[in-house]
């Protein structure tokens, strides 16, 4: 039952080949498309041949049969030698005339006797009875064969420009001959005949290669409409015939046939798109003109250019690359050209000596364009230029510049297509993204002592920046700490003013001097504490020392409001760490700042400090909203600020406060880490080294942090 059903291949083989012969010589009828429909229409009754005899209809008629499959044979392989003896020029008229010769009396023995083969029907077998003449036949078809494939050699010689599509003539005829010589000669030779049908279709390769060549090159207004509906009708076609043939060999097995049928239904809802786009996608590519995938190209243009050092070479690959897309009629490059040194020099044709002025008119223009232009929309300066350059007028053109990050690297002039089909807006925003890809491309050429000198002196504004950030942050915490100095100073004034005026006795003015002297002294530790605070001006040699985190804290914690806000203190005994104290101010500053702006009406801020191994670990906590998930990221990130979302920093919204804190800690080769969750509170964790010895000291922060 499989092997008769698979017989009605040739049947759908010989439609195949009917449709692509009919289709072709529709479109355009010459002397290759005339032979190619005959040997198309000679394949296909070879195929339905095949089938008759299969399965076995009109026997009466087996002779006409066996003697038609013969004839059909022998036109195709004419066919295909007549095929490559003319493309792309005939050749000479005498070695057709022979073979025309030696066919018309293989025709005429055939049809008319029986000295080349005989078949009959023999216990409902047919058996091939073959005659005297068919090692003739054979040896003449053989012939033929590697005729056509001399022919093919010979054309690859003597036309280069023509090596595209005759490389799709070798491949269609190379596929053909190895099936042949594999599935009907060599393993029947066995006694393996199960293979007989993959030999007798792949002829049909031949045909659909020679077809595709001709379509894709040959034609320059074809034009097969591929949309999504065909596509889809297309693979549900497949899948029909796919289940027909599962039903059809399984229908004599009926728990089979379920598991079959219900595989096949999985088969379908699973790969039924995958096989639609892929029909789309794949016609589209070969079989539609200037269709094309802008990754593809893109990723074909990097394979090819990243590894390049010659910007002309570059642009060179570039036009090629356009060229295999678009088919360009013409095309006009300008290259920038530098000297030994990297230094620009001039512009300049590629491919000529000629040179072009950076002040030369075309240049100026091309200089403030960023994106591709339609050529008809240039300026006339630029059409008179290009007409001088001997860039012809086109109807279709398209400008595109090359921009580096220092300037223009240069510009690809392309022309129209060949089939005269304008550019799209498709088509643009492919050469827009080309012109985006090829900037790193033509940037990366830069010598690394430019580009050194470059990131150098980005890097020294950067500095600078910093510098000026951390002394502005410095001053806000200097002025915040002498508001609380004020504060804090204006309590024990008031109790001293208060007593002065309760002094009544002599015995009253004994008692007031002890208070109004604890008073003062109140007053003056809170100064003192506030100079050490505010204390910026110590040379750089003496900043470095050894200090213990718990007295920043101590001396930070004169920053908080401590009407709006509770402390929380949790402070072990801790060892000393080699630091620069401002610096550490700076961080639980900006922290303290953080946490008090994430609690706008008040709340809890818990300070915790411990010893693990040879770290001090500091946490700084509070009971804010939070920061949420979504800017967790960026917390580290200059600029940014959460202070939209109840999380500031002490930058005033400048994004510097908790980038400089990481900078900090990461000089004095610690860590920092938080964890936050919204409408609970966030905490930082930072992590230092203790002081492992008297003379260690951490990186030069003052020449970073003065």
């Amino acid at each position: 039952m499989s092997s008769l059903s698979i017989n009605y291949l040739f049947l759908a083989n010989a439609a195949l080949l009917v449709l692509l012969a009919v289709f072709l010589v529709g479109r355009r009828k010459s002397d290759i498309t005339w032979i190619f429909f005959t040997t198309n229409i000679a394949l296909a009754l070879w195929n339905i041949c095949i089938f008759l005899v299969e399965k076995r209809l009109w026997m009466e008629q087996l002779a006409a049969i066996t003697r038609l499959q013969m004839l059909a044979a022998m036109v195709f392989a004419n066919g295909l030698y007549y095929f490559s003896s003319s493309y792309p020029v005939s050749s000479s008229i005498k070695s057709n005339l022979i073979n025309l010769s030696v066919f018309s009396g293989f025709t005429l023995g055939i049809l008319f006797t029986d000295f080349f083969e005989n078949a009959a029907l023999i216990n409902g077998e047919v058996v091939y009875l073959d005659e005297p003449g068919y090692p003739y036949y054979s040896a003449y078809l053989s012939l033929l064969g590697f005729s056509t494939l001399n022919k093919l050699v010979k054309a690859w010689k003597l036309h280069p420009e023509y090596r595209s599509r005759i490389r799709y003539f070798f491949i269609g005829i190379s596929i053909y001959i190895s099936c042949a010589i594999a599935f009907n000669l060599l393993l029947p030779s066995f006694g393996n005949n199960d293979f007989l049908i993959v030999g007798r279709l792949s002829a049909t390769f031949a045909p659909v290669f020679f077809f595709y060549a001709i379509t894709k090159h040959e034609f320059l207004d074809i034009t097969v409409i591929i949309n999504k509906g065909a596509a889809w009708v297309t693979t549900l076609g497949i899948l029909l015939v796919a289940a027909l043939y599962l039903n059809n060999i399984t229908r004599t097995l009926p728990l089979l046939n379920v598991i079959a049928l219900c595989a096949g239904v999985i088969v379908a809802a699973l790969y039924a798109h995958p096989l639609q786009r892929f029909l789309l996608t794949t016609a589209k590519r070969k079989f539609i003109r200037g269709w094309y995938s802008t990754e593809e190209v893109i990723n074909r243009l990097a394979s090819r250019t990243t590894l390049e050092k010659n910007r002309e070479a570059i642009f060179k690959e570039v036009v090629r690359v356009l060229d295999e897309v678009f088919e360009l009629e013409d095309v006009l490059t300008i290259v920038a050209v530098r000297d030994d040194n990297e230094v620009f020099s001039y512009y300049k044709i590629a491919g000529k000596f000629q040179k072009i002025k950076s002040s030369d008119a075309l240049i100026e223009t091309m200089r403030d364009m960023t994106l591709c232009m339609k050529l008809e929309e240039a300026p006339a300066q630029v059409v008179t230029r290009l007409e001088e350059l001997q860039f012809g007028k086109h109807r279709y053109g398209m400008i595109l510049p090359f921009h580096s990050p220092e300037f223009l690297e240069g510009v690809v002039f392309l022309g129209g297509r060949s089939n005269q089909v304008p550019y799209t807006e498709s088509d643009m925003r492919f050469f827009n993204n080309l012109i985006s890809f090829l900037s790193p491309v033509l940037y990366r050429l830069t010598p690394m002592e430019k580009l050194e000198q470059l990131y150098n002196d980005s890097r020294q504004k950067l500095h600078e920046a910093e510098i000026q950030l951390i002394r502005a942050q410095k001053i806000e915490s200097i002025i915040h700490a002498t508001r609380q100095c004020h504060h804090e100073i204006r309590t024990p004034l008031n109790i001293i003013r208060l007593g002065i005026g309760r002094i009544k006795t002599l015995a009253d003015l004994e008692v007031y001097k002890l208070i109004a002297r604890e008073e003062i002294d109140h007053a003056l530790e809170i100064v003192d504490e506030t100079l050490t605070i505010t204390e910026v001006d110590k040379s750089a040699g003496n900043r470095f020392g050894a200090i213990n985190i718990n007295d920043v804290i101590h001396r930070c914690l004169r920053l908080i409001d401590r009407s709006r806000y509770d402390v929380v203190l949790d402070l072990g005994e801790l060892p000393q760490i080699a630091a620069v104290f401002s610096d550490i101010q700076v961080v639980i500053t900006n922290l303290i700042h953080n946490a008090m702006e994430a609690m706008p009406e008040g709340g809890v801020l818990a300070f915790t400090t411990r010893v693990n191994n040879s770290d001090v670990v500091i946490t700084v906590e509070d009971q804010g909203e939070g920061i949420p998930e979504s800017l967790r990221s960026k917390v580290w990130e200059p600029y940014f600020s959460g202070r939209g979302s109840q999380v500031g920093n002490s930058t005033a919204g400048r994004g510097w406060g908790l980038t400089i804190v990481n900078r900090i800690i990461s000089a004095h080769q610690g860590t920092i880490r938080f964890t936050s969750e919204e409408k609970i509170g966030t905490r930082f964790i930072i992590t230092l080294p203790c002081r492992k010895d008297e003379n260690q000291k951490p990186s030069r922060l003052s020449q970073v942090y003065p």
